[in-house]
């Protein structure tokens, strides 16, 4: 009996002995770290932060600065505190859910072996809301610097703000990525944008961007003025995030939220594991095509046209983005040409309106990046036709010639996209130029008729002609509605 109880004993140390790493600890309300942050965001300049937990919720600590707290009035603490409670509510009954289900889960119980996620507020810089920091990821050993849990980290001045649950969820996107991309594929870190375009698209998933003034509605702002930022150059720009939250949007619209979601399946990263996720999902598309449909699709939007040149959303189906308009002489000759830089995965919108007889439009590329050039035509009649420009990939150009553009057509719009695949080229820029020129020339050199050349009139029959020529643009303004408007 004595040495059956004895075993017992032995076997429960043991049992213990193998389950203590495993054993989930727990912060204490009230508890004090010094979290070391990254001097680029902090407001002060300082490396660490001194902070209290002051709110411990079902699936987050709240931890907020020391310095920050004590600026507060004892009704400032209270609603913070009901903010956090709040944001804790939704993680645990909404966000965390419904992430996990479409894109995996964050490492839990994690590297601190403690299923919550820390939040930690402080002064950011400037209009910074929040960030993550890999390394916290993991243990001391590999980086003296880590946290050692997983973390965000949140910008106090957005305590209240209505959208915190919004910037959590995309700083809680973050971890997700880390632990499906990098951990369990050894190591492998996602390309930035392609990171980011995770974490932007997973507002909407967890359900955010159905309201009016929503988090999206400023995205689009934001691309609306950078229609041509680039979609994979990152440089944390504000444009930045407008070019990745966009094309997302559209990638998850026409092919399916499981092929973004694919991604973090793959040893591959940014476009290539795009294009690896569209393959396995069984598309023909890849990655480019998809990119070069939506630059068409930003500036048209028109499902009529096409399905694929057309957002459905009902947000992002009133997205229009603006044009360089160039204006062309509607009587004589028309000349002009046009010289343009653009980055990997961006496009541009030039527009030609007016011209006369039959013109020849000439675009030639670098032969160093791959080109595409879409171009949507728009007649009289309200009729509307998009095609591209064949062109050889050796020397990146070709010619469109476009018939009576003075009696038929109100507006051709070229969109010029390159996309290379990375290798390919060291370049960061691609040069290109457009011109237009007369095909046939017109058979007057003025829409009015005169009864002598010019340099014979007198003063005050140059009057006169100048007076009909004005009441002829006056007269046409109806013919040339269409061209006045902005698109």
């Amino acid at each position: 009996m004595m040495k059956e109880r004895l075993y017992k004993t032995y076997f429960l140390a043991f049992f213990l002995l193998f389950l203590f790493p495993f054993f989930v600890k727990a912060d204490t309300l009230g508890q004090e770290n010094n979290f070391i942050v990254e001097k680029s965001y902090s407001e002060s300049g300082e490396q660490t932060v001194k902070a209290t937990l002051v709110k411990v919720g079902d699936g987050l600590y709240f931890y907020v600065e020391d310095a920050y707290w004590k600026t507060l009035n004892q009704k400032e603490k209270e609603e913070a505190l009901a903010s956090f409670s709040s944001l804790d509510l939704e993680f645990i009954g909404n966000i965390k859910p419904k992430l996990s289900s479409a894109f995996g889960s964050e490492s839990s119980p994690g590297i601190d072996n403690d299923k919550r996620i820390t939040a930690l507020f402080y002064p950011l810089k400037g209009s910074a809301r929040g960030y993550i920091r890999n390394i916290d990821n993991y243990g001391k050993a590999n980086n003296p610097t880590s946290n050692e849990r997983e973390m965000v980290y949140l910008n106090s001045l957005h305590v209240n703000n209505q959208f915190l649950k919004e910037f959590f969820t995309h700083e809680y996107m973050h971890l997700i990525t880390i632990n499906q991309k990098e951990k369990r594929l050894g190591g492998k870190s996602e390309e930035v944008w392609l990171n980011e375009a995770l974490s932007e698209y997973a507002v909407t998933y967890a359900g955010y961007n159905q309201k009016d003034n929503s988090y999206i509605d400023n995205r689009i702002n934001v691309f609306i003025n950078n229609p041509s930022d680039s979609l994979t150059d990152w440089n944390n720009q504000i444009g930045d995030y407008g070019s990745v939250t966009i094309f997302t949007h559209y990638l998850v619209e026409k092919y399916g939220v499981k092929v973004l979601a694919d991604t973090l399946k793959s040893s591959k990263t940014g476009i290539d594991a795009i294009n690896e996720s569209l393959k396995n999902n069984g598309f023909k598309e890849t990655a480019q095509e998809v990119y070069t449909n939506f630059t068409v699709a930003v500036y048209l939007n028109d499902c009529s046209a096409s399905d694929k040149f057309c957002f459905k959303d009902q947000k992002l189906s009133k997205l229009h983005i603006l044009t360089l308009n160039n204006f062309l002489p509607i009587s004589g000759d028309s000349n002009i040409f046009l010289g343009q830089t653009i980055s990997p995965y961006s496009a541009q919108y030039q527009k030609f309106i007016g011209g006369s007889g039959d013109l020849k439009f000439t675009f030639k590329g670098k032969p160093t990046g791959f080109f595409t050039l879409y171009y949507v035509i728009k007649k009289m009649d309200g009729e509307i036709s998009v095609d591209y420009l064949k062109m050889p990939v050796e020397n990146q150009e070709g010619e469109i010639v476009i018939k009576s553009m003075d009696k038929e057509v109100s507006a051709i719009i070229f969109i010029p996209s390159v996309v290379t695949y990375y290798g390919n080229s060291k370049d960061t820029k691609f040069y290109y130029s457009l011109g237009a020129t007369n095909f046939t020339a017109p058979k007057e050199t003025l829409p009015i008729k005169i009864d002598k050349p010019l340099d014979q009139m007198t003063k005050q029959e140059l009057v006169t002609t100048i007076i009909r020529l004005l009441i002829y643009v006056l007269s046409q303004q109806p013919k040339y509605a269409a061209s006045s408007v902005i698109y």
